[in-house]
């Protein structure tokens, strides 16, 4: 999915929305939701579906995510440079696994790798 200006994002979300829709209401999956039992599950099939795409893309749109040549390191203080790679993260959600990528830091001061939890513009704002 794109992560730009979010029109590519909306519209790919709203496509596999009408997929998911289709696997509740199509007519040829009618007789697989006779008992409420059946629709209840299939319907909350669907919103775990659209949740967890929902986080993805909106994960995919965090501002730490990417941009931001220096952070502030977390255990000292000092300003720390990008790394060279990207961090992936796999957080368990209510509705299931979520992964996505955040830009990894290395404070030379510590020797350690980070991915800022906050965005990098209250760096900004504190004067780093």
């Amino acid at each position: 999915m794109e992560t730009g200006d979010g029109r590519g994002d909306k519209a790919a979300f709203l496509e596999e929305m009408s997929r998911l829709y289709e696997t509740m209401y199509a007519a040829e999956r009618q007789p697989e939701l006779v008992t409420f039992e059946q629709r209840e599950r299939r319907a909350r099939e669907i919103s775990q579906a659209a949740q967890k795409r929902l986080l993805e893309v909106h994960l995919a749109r965090d501002p730490a995510a990417a941009g931001a040549e220096a952070a502030t390191c977390p255990h000292c203080g000092r300003v720390a440079n990008r790394g060279k790679r990207k961090r992936t993260r796999k957080v368990q959600a209510l509705a299931g696994e979520v992964v996505w990528e955040r830009e990894e830091f290395y404070c030379r001061r510590c020797r350690r790798h980070f991915s800022p939890s906050r965005p990098v513009a209250e760096d900004r704002e504190r004067g780093i």
